[in-house]
């Protein structure tokens, strides 16, 4: 026989005493072990067993306390507050959602006092300036201005809906 045959049987012989102990070890074995002969078990008859008394009542199984439900709540997503812009010029097209909105943020956190009209007007655009000022590292100095503009644009609208989430994240804590 070729060398090739008997190592082939060699693995196979290895595969099978493999599995044989692996089945006795773990004690998992599928297949009975037909060496080993079931021998019937000795029928003994006992003599009768004397009368067994009723089992005491069960004593009552006591009402579960008030399950206390902690509410999850959701985790607070922000989503931007304004997302247009808004100009005191003729050519503005300035929607009345976010002229609303910014009015009644400058109210809230700014103590700006403006009538929520919807309309971006004059003083709103005071309003504005003065927010422009207060923030002004982070509105005026990225764009190089010196002064504030009125105009509610990209870093003025990031820096009112920052500051938007982080008050609402904060009420809702």
């Amino acid at each position: 026989m070729s060398k090739t045959i008997w190592v082939l049987i060699a693995l196979v012989l290895w595969i099978i005493f493999c599995a044989w102990w692996y089945c006795k070890l773990t004690g998992q074995c599928s297949v009975k072990d037909t060496m080993v002969k079931e021998v019937p078990a000795k029928v003994v008859k006992e003599a009768p067993a004397a009368p067994v008394a009723p089992a005491p009542e069960p004593e009552p199984i006591p009402e579960p306390a008030a399950e206390v439900v902690v509410e999850e709540k959701e985790p607070f997503v922000c989503t931007d507050y304004i997302d247009g812009t808004l100009r005191l010029d003729r050519t503005a097209n300035n929607a009345a959602v976010d002229a609303k909105k910014l009015e009644e943020f400058l109210n809230e956190y700014e103590g700006a006092n403006l009538a929520v009209d919807s309309e971006y007007g004059t003083a709103d655009e005071q309003a504005v300036r003065a927010f422009q000022e207060k923030y002004a590292a982070e509105v005026l100095t990225p764009l190089d201005l010196t002064g504030p503009t009125g105009h509610v644009l990209g870093f003025t609208r990031a820096q009112i809906n920052k500051i938007y989430c982080e008050k609402k994240e904060a009420e809702q804590s």
